[in-house]
């Protein structure tokens, strides 16, 4: 027997043991497999992972992270950016890459937004204060 293949076969026996328990549930691994008719390298690759676990912290990221991938509420929920980009933006935006709301924008909202100072000469040299700048804070 090849001992890649019996390593394979020890920690599905042991998975399926843990499995069969009715603390957990009866049988999910096996309700899964029969139920959506997973291919062999599927479980392979999930079982090489699983032996991959030798302590407990590995052993919680493991089942934490088990079906990250799969979508809880809908797709496009959040676009990742990369965390420069994110300290970049200006104060008046959040830091999050979630999703924008659609409609028209609450009533907070308008007021935390600072307007910046009118390029008016005049207006400037009157009321003794620097004449607006195009970019950056305006002061």
């Amino acid at each position: 027997m090849n001992p890649k293949y019996r390593t394979v076969r020890y920690w599905y026996d042991k998975w399926r043991s843990v499995n069969l328990g009715s603390r957990f549930g009866e049988g999910i691994l096996e309700d899964c497999h029969t139920k959506f008719d997973t291919s062999e390298a599927s479980i392979q690759k999930f079982l090489g992972r699983l032996q991959k676990v030798t302590t407990r912290n590995a052993w919680d990221s493991f089942l934490c992270t088990a079906g990250s991938s799969i979508p809880l509420r809908r797709c496009r929920t959040a676009i990742r950016v990369q965390p420069t980009t994110i300290a970049r933006r200006r104060p008046g935006i959040t830091r999050g890459s979630k999703r924008m709301p659609s409609g028209r924008p609450a009533q907070n909202e308008n007021r935390t937004r600072v307007m910046k100072r009118k390029r008016n000469l005049q207006l400037n040299v009157e009321s003794n204060q620097a004449n607006a700048k195009s970019h950056g804070s305006g002061l």
